[in-house]
């Protein structure tokens, strides 16, 4: 699997032809009025109930509870972690927002199936998460997770992303080093916006998943949010660069990921020493070498 981190300077932030269109209607939120919903155009939200364990390790059943999600404008003031919300780095200034809280204990799913074409065979997503610390143990603490699946349910690879708000040093059931996170004796949280970006050109002509879900612990006192971004493009790098001072992780089933540059002016990639791109000035490189 190919798993490239690439920062790009000068970039032109420009919103993605196919960010509100199906089949990618409503990835990016910008259509969609600020404010609280139970339903929303082109998703599935759900809720789910505990018994034993959480939903960290089992496959809780579909509450009746009405699920709640929120569209919120950006910079957003928050009361977990981050006192701010910064802008998201992709178009426009709104967010989609769940959280536990909102079940007395239980979880939130937020699901949006999309098929893939030429014209947004790659998905990028970005992500603010907060959660509380609780409990010793993966299957009683607060969580989140974010999930990349085939048609079939089958996950795309590197397109899983698990964090959980267990108490104590233990890492067993959690991911968040890979990923840089801020913790101090209340909180586990992302200090900036995390963005993934996932080549699904192997998946043109299927759907695919995206499925959102955050879950509180067993007894409901400790609890996850989620803020949430994305959008859809046919191609990574756009009018001369991406987002200044952020890395971009690419992630392909096919062992390979190329990086296209719509370029008005000239460019340049280096990539790391094993990869042989040295001051290439292409507009396309492609490579199946890990590295920045």
């Amino acid at each position: 699997m190919a798993q490239i981190t690439q920062t790009i300077i000068n970039p032109t932030v420009i919103p993605q032809s196919t960010a509100n269109i199906s089949p990618c209607q409503n990835i990016g939120f910008e259509s969609t009025s600020v404010g609280s919903y139970s339903a929303l155009a082109g998703w599935t939200l759900s809720t789910g109930n505990y018994t034993l364990y959480n939903g960290y390790c089992v496959n809780c059943s579909i509450s009746t509870v009405v699920p709640q999600a929120d569209i919120v404008n950006l910079p957003y003031t928050s009361n977990c972690g981050l006192s701010v919300i910064p802008l998201s780095p992709f178009f426009g200034n709104k967010a989609f927002f769940i959280e536990s809280d909102f079940m007395s204990y239980g979880l939130e799913i937020a699901e949006k199936n999309f098929s893939v074409t030429a014209s947004n065979s790659f998905l990028e997503y970005a992500y603010i998460i907060c959660l509380s610390h609780s409990h010793p143990t993966c299957c009683d603490a607060a969580y989140m997770k974010i999930k990349l699946l085939d048609s079939l349910g089958n996950a795309i690879p590197c397109g899983s992303v698990t964090i959980n708000g267990i108490n104590g040093t233990s890492t067993a059931c959690i991911n968040a080093p890979t990923i840089g996170t801020t913790t101090d004796p209340i909180y586990i949280w992302t200090p900036t916006w995390v963005v993934n970006t996932y080549d699904l050109s192997p998946y043109i002509g299927t759907n695919v998943k995206l499925k959102l879900e955050v879950g509180s612990c067993t007894v409901g006192g400790h609890h996850a949010k989620i803020w949430f971004d994305a959008q859809c493009s046919g191609t990574i790098i756009n009018a001369n660069g991406a987002i200044n001072g952020n890395t971009i992780t690419v992630c392909s089933s096919t062992n390979v990921a190329s990086l296209t540059a719509n370029i008005s002016n000239s460019c340049t990639w280096n990539g790391p020493s094993t990869s042989s791109i040295s001051n290439v000035n292409s507009s396309l490189i492609t490579t199946s070498v890990s590295g920045v």
